[in-house]
């Protein structure tokens, strides 16, 4: 039998291992083995344990685990989270606002947007209740010099642009994706968010309500849906976009029976705002919704001095005057940044930029409802396949990325080419309105399905290309000229 010594010298401690016998020494050295072994075995289950319990399982019971987060409840972020709790995932959508919540907004929706209310089941009811929802079907634009044409453009009601006001619209949608499925919190505000790369997580911190002393609520997620607006705290904090929105708008009500526009949508182009509109919306209930629109654009009007214009056209235009009457009782004119014509990432590992911060917006009008839900559609596959795969890589995510700029890229391009001959030709803007109202109904609609995402912007411009057409407008555009110079 073998007596040990306490020792702290390695060295020394050999000596109690080699004894004259073959055995012993044998034994000795198993024992020390065993022993380095079952102290790394212990330090590694530790290690194990506290991954395990860090670790966000798909089918995870904690009310803070999810395979989903999508921030921002707009259609964009409530439309994605339905598709993807649809198909089976757990997700969590996060808003900063209390529901039901006013936004900034034309609202008009478009019959994509139309089309993914349909899927969602909630089409059905909008169109039911006659108290919420209309159609825009009597359209018409306003040139800078007053050319302007107006009239019944609806082909189907398939096409027809729907008037319901965004209070109601977004409440809808995230009542559906409730349904669906998805958990929804309210007044909830991302203060933190990291990639944890070892356990393939997101970690988010969020804040619940006003009050302070409430514990923040902290969120475990496979992936993340950034959808919480043109400014994107959260994208820009991930360093997916470096600038400022592009463009802003604004908009205001005039009251019922105070004014005199009986049209349901009327575009108007003044030269002040060019490249920009100025866009008048007959809404349920006789009232009227005034949003002004316009971009970023060397030496023409910034995005900020749009209040000034606002209350300039209000008062000295003499077309929207005319529009509204002598006597309306109008709003106060709100303000909102807007990102337009897509951002060059919208993805990044295990992360999504959706919608309003993808710039996922029209530049020639301004509208991205349509364009945030499809983009919504496009984001689920993607995700949903990720699932599928197991591969939350910015390779799979780019995929997201790619889709949804090869379908818009080129239609972005030609509304800012329309966009540019606009602010520097106001002139062909007069001529174009004049021939369409010369070339009638047809002409009307093909302008009215453009404008409202149905066709694409190169069908109006290859229709300007068509010889009758382009020797008509060049012959406005000449008696425009002659009355520029000689009149």
């Amino acid at each position: 039998r073998i007596k040990l010594k306490r020792t702290t010298n390695p060295v020394d401690l050999w000596k109690y291992f080699l004894p004259s016998t073959a055995g012993v020494s044998s034994l000795g050295l198993v024992w020390l083995l065993l022993r380095l072994y079952n102290s790394w075995k212990e330090k590694r289950q530790s290690k194990l344990f506290s991954v395990e319990q860090a670790y966000v399982s798909q089918n995870s019971e904690k009310k803070d685990d999810f395979d989903v987060c999508v921030v921002g409840a707009g259609p964009s972020g409530a439309t994605c989270a339905y598709y993807l709790s649809k198909a089976g995932l757990k997700v969590l959508l996060l808003d900063k606002e209390n529901f039901p919540r006013d936004k900034i907004c034309g609202d008009t929706l478009h019959p994509l947007a139309q089309h993914h209310l349909k899927n969602m089941g909630i089409l059905r009811s909008i169109l039911e209740d006659e108290a919420v929802v209309k159609f825009a079907s009597t359209r018409g634009f306003v040139s800078p010099n007053g050319s302007n044409f107006i009239d019944t453009v609806s082909s189907s009601s398939s096409n027809d642009v729907m008037v319901i006001q965004r209070t109601i619209l977004d409440h809808k949608i995230v009542i559906a994706a409730q349904e669906a499925g998805v958990s929804f919190k309210e007044k909830s505000q991302v203060q933190f968010l990291q990639y944890d790369d070892d356990l393939a997580v997101w970690n988010l911190r969020v804040s619940q309500g006003d009050d302070l002393d409430k514990e923040d609520l902290i969120v475990n997620a496979k992936c993340v849906v950034v959808a919480d607006g043109a400014e994107s705290y959260i994208a820009r904090y991930l360093k997916l976009i470096d600038s400022t929105p592009n463009g802003a708008g604004g908009r205001s009500f005039v009251k019922a029976k105070t004014h005199q526009c009986r049209a349901h949508e009327v575009v108007f182009y003044p030269k002040k705002i060019l490249p920009g509109h100025f866009h008048v919306i007959h809404e349920i209930g006789d009232f009227l919704n005034l949003s002004c629109f316009s971009i970023d654009s060397d030496n023409r009007l910034h995005p900020q001095q749009i209040n000034e214009v606002y209350d300039e056209l209000m008062d000295s235009d003499p077309n929207i005057v005319k529009t509204l009457g002598p006597h309306p009782t109008i709003s106060q004119f709100q303000i909102a940044p807007v990102r337009v014509g897509g951002i060059k990432k919208s993805f990044g590992k295990a992360v999504l930029i959706l919608g309003d911060a993808a710039g996922q917006v029209d530049p020639l009008t301004g509208h991205g409802i349509h364009l945030g839900m499809e983009a919504a559609h496009i984001a689920s596959c993607t995700i949903l396949e990720a699932f599928k795969l197991k591969d939350f890589s910015e390779n799979q995510f780019m995929k997201y990325h790619e889709k949804w700029t090869k379908q818009w890229k080129w239609d972005f391009y030609w509304s800012y080419f329309i966009l540019n001959l606009s602010k520097d030709h106001p002139r062909l803007v007069d001529a174009a309105a004049t021939v369409i109202q010369r070339k009638g109904p047809p002409a009307i609609l093909l302008w009215a399905l453009v404008i409202s995402g149905v066709r694409p912007k190169w069908h109006i411009i290859s229709w300007f290309m068509r010889p009758d057409v382009f020797v008509l407008t060049l012959y406005y555009l000449f008696k425009l000229w002659v009355h520029d110079h000689f009149f």
